[in-house]
């Protein structure tokens, strides 16, 4: 069976709860597809006058004035399931966040929208760059969020909960933990008064090659080799947190070629 067959209707107007990074880039998107934004609700008016400005819609603190085919609540995770649980259970209701299991939820047309991205202020994303991974409570509204992304020319998995919450595991090592490798090679660099430019074309081709070859293959470096005279002198060129990272990391891939 068709989604088509499934839905009542099409989401032709959508509120969203949140002003923040998340919130901004969906909006945005959202509103230069033609899809009509209803009204924006945040607890910053700071942030959320200017994004219903943005995108030329209502505004309000109070976000059970919220009328739309569907809200999307783009808030911090603490807040998630008391908006959700506030609204009545007739009112189409979907989540951006991560790691919340659907389950834990009692509202009954409650669905998942999560951008696997991150998502900085000031940069600009497309929806070719940004997938996204779907459930929801009931097949009707997985059908709408389906036809939404369809509509607004996302990329879309369906994913339960567990799944989501693997991918958002391991999306947290290859961003959040691999941003702070680079920092730390930042931090390094500045300390011992050397041009971070230089590092840009390897930091570049490091990424590319992992997108070609996979991680495993494109892993190059004296711990790969097993160099272990240039891990001595790298080691004592190191101290703190700095040090315990590299020889944790070098272990690893130690381990992970011992057999090649």
């Amino acid at each position: 069976m068709s989604w088509e067959m499934m839905s009542i209707y099409d989401i032709k107007s959508i509120a969203i709860i949140g002003s923040g990074k998340v919130a901004n880039t969906l909006g945005n998107l959202i509103y230069k597809k033609g899809i009509e934004v209803f009204a924006v609700s945040s607890r910053n008016n700071d942030t959320g006058i200017p994004l219903a400005n943005k995108l030329n819609c209502h505004y309000t603190e109070n976000y059970l004035e919220l009328q739309a085919d569907l809200i999307l609540v783009a808030t911090n995770d603490d807040s998630v399931k008391e908006i959700i649980n506030s609204f009545p259970e007739k009112q189409f209701i979907a989540y951006t966040a991560g790691s919340i299991d659907l389950a834990e939820i009692n509202h009954p047309n409650c669905g998942v929208f999560y951008p696997l991205q991150t998502f900085t202020e000031n940069r600009t994303l497309e929806v070719d760059q940004i997938p996204i991974l779907l459930e929801a409570k009931n097949i009707h509204l997985l059908g709408l969020l389906s036809e939404l992304c369809e509509k607004l020319e996302f990329s879309f998995q369906f994913s339960n909960s567990e799944q989501r919450k693997l991918i958002h595991l391991s999306a947290v090592i290859v961003n959040n933990f691999a941003n702070h490798i680079v920092y730390i090679a930042q931090q390094e660099a500045q300390k011992n008064h050397l041009d971070w430019e230089l590092f840009k074309p390897i930091l570049n081709e490091t990424f590319s090659k992992i997108q070609e070859l996979g991680a495993k293959n494109a892993q190059t470096g004296p711990a790969r080799r097993m160099d272990l005279s240039v891990i001595a002198e790298h080691e004592h060129l190191l101290t703190g947190t700095s040090l315990e990272l590299y020889k944790l990391l070098t272990k690893s891939i130690i381990e992970t070629y011992k057999n090649d």
